[in-house]
């Protein structure tokens, strides 16, 4: 789902909108997971609603929007407090993971051996 440039549209406005889209799809991300695992709360149902009608709406300044893009934050802070519930206490390590870089042999053990395939960091 995207935006759409409007040639008559503010660039500040546009941008504000971008924002509030990408921010949606973080808070959806994050309340769709812990709705797997078993923790709700209409507030952000709400919000997600409210604010993709913003995305649509084709009369709202940046009085209107920037209230929402800020509301977007604290809306994804309670969808990663309901996930973050929802993770039994003990089931989880938080913390920070080292992840290994460089050339290593990446091809799945179905594929022939004719295949090979090299990754590499650019």
């Amino acid at each position: 789902m995207g935006l759409k440039s409007y040639p008559a549209a503010d660039a500040d406005i546009l941008a504000l909108k971008h924002t509030l889209l990408f921010g949606i799809k973080g808070v959806c991300a994050y309340a769709d997971h812990a709705r797997i695992l078993g923790q709700e709360d209409d507030k952000v149902y709400a919000f997600i609603h409210e604010g993709l009608a913003a995305t649509a709406a084709k009369d709202l300044g940046l009085n209107d929007l920037l209230p929402l893009v800020l509301k977007c934050g604290e809306i994804n802070l309670r969808a990663m407090e309901l996930l973050d519930a929802a993770i039994p206490a003990g089931t989880a390590t938080r913390c920070p993971l080292k992840v290994p870089w460089g050339i290593r042999k990446a091809r799945p053990s179905w594929f022939p051996d004719t295949i090979s395939w090299t990754w590499k960091r650019s």
